[in-house]
């Protein structure tokens, strides 16, 4: 079937449009009216499709200041650490890293 939704610019049609009336793909569109199996799929499809599959931490920027940043403002520490490094994750950046 993912074969059968076009693809344009590097986004697949929405399954809504592929079994309505103006459907860019028949073949589609049928399997989805005779085949409830298939009409089963396409209905749980649709109830996910546009989620997020996974969400990221994108580097933002560097900030320097003279003093610790927690000094400032309020700071999410995260808790991965390195044994001999010691580096301060904030909001998924850390800044250092500085010796022990």
């Amino acid at each position: 079937l993912a074969k059968l939704i076009p693809v344009v610019r590097g986004k697949p049609a929405k399954l809504a449009s592929m079994i309505g009336e103006d459907s860019p793909n028949s073949e589609f569109r049928e399997k989805y009216q005779k085949d409830p199996l298939t009409a089963k799929w396409v209905d749980m499809a649709m109830r996910i499709e546009g989620t997020n599959k996974t969400f990221g931490v994108h580097y933002a920027g560097v900030v320097i200041a003279e003093n610790p940043l927690d000094d400032f403002v309020t700071i999410d520490k995260n808790k991965y650490r390195k044994p001999g490094i010691r580096r301060r994750l904030l909001s998924g950046n850390w800044y250092g890293p500085t010796k022990p």
